[in-house]
């Protein structure tokens, strides 16, 4: 992998996994990308200034120099019709996934700017009820790693902390942190 301040590979390394950013600066600094069989958009529906100049630098470089250049695109929610046709009709592969059921609370927060402290009571209450009424792990999605921090540290001074196991997982954590989390 490589990552802004990270990265982990040597030259028997087979998959590449980058950034947007660090390919647009690859395809920028080796426009052949002679050491690159196959280029993988996953997840393009998550767009970007980055992606969508990563995909226009590396359509390019398959267009002039490399045909031999493959370039997968993958998402579960993008129009596939609009990117293939985009593609010049490329042909379109699709892998029906296992659906899981999913149940969205919206909490009525009476204020527009809640400060964190009450922020943190409330998706303490919301952890706590959840647990109580539900068997199985609990994902909490917040804005950022400042958030992220704010909350465990809620969480483990709380009553709750006997109860409940707090993984978080953010970009800047160490490699060790995010496998921790990724594998509990």
């Amino acid at each position: 992998y490589q990552v802004k301040m990270e990265s982990c590979y040597s030259k028997q390394t087979k998959i590449l996994v980058v950034t947007e950013a660090i390919l647009v600066r690859r395809l920028q600094s080796n426009q052949t990308l002679d050491d690159v069989a196959m280029l993988i958009f996953d997840e393009f529906h998550e767009r970007s200034i980055h992606t969508d100049l990563s995909l226009a630098l590396s359509l390019q470089v398959q267009e002039l120099l490399r045909d031999d250049l493959k370039i997968l695109i993958m998402s579960a929610t993008l129009n596939s019709d609009a990117i293939s046709s985009l593609l010049g009709n490329i042909p379109l592969i699709t892998s029906e996934g296992k659906s899981y059921e999913v149940e969205n609370i919206y909490l009525d927060i009476k204020t527009k700017q809640p400060d964190f402290r009450s922020l943190n009571a409330l998706l303490q209450n919301t952890i706590l009820k959840a647990l109580q009424e539900n068997e199985g792990d609990i994902l909490v999605f917040l804005a950022g790693a400042k958030e992220i921090k704010r909350l465990q540290t809620s969480l483990n001074n709380s009553s709750i902390s006997k109860d409940i196991l707090v993984y978080p997982l953010y970009s800047s954590l160490s490699k060790n942190e995010q496998d921790r989390a990724i594998t509990k």
